[in-house]
């Protein structure tokens, strides 16, 4: 993972990345595997953020890996 800027725009600051697919993959399962363990305060207290935040971060994951595995960036099989 490399931190390419980071920018502050508001309250918020945006950070540009770049990742691997399997970096995202990762984030995404461990983000699920909490979402599935605890429980709101607990979610809360260790990221910070609500249920339905992180579950709007996951799913942001979700389809960024999606589009990663559309088809036309799929190698093509070997003969």
């Amino acid at each position: 993972m490399e931190t390419i800027c980071k920018e502050r725009v508001a309250s918020v600051t945006l950070v540009t990345s770049k990742l691997s697919e399997d970096e995202l993959a990762i984030c995404e399962g461990a983000i699920s595997y909490a979402l599935s363990s605890l429980d709101d305060d607990d979610i809360d207290e260790r990221f910070g953020a609500s249920r339905d935040e992180l579950e709007g971060t996951r799913d942001d994951l979700r389809e960024a890996l999606a589009g990663l595995r559309e088809r036309d960036l799929e190698p093509e099989p070997v003969s």
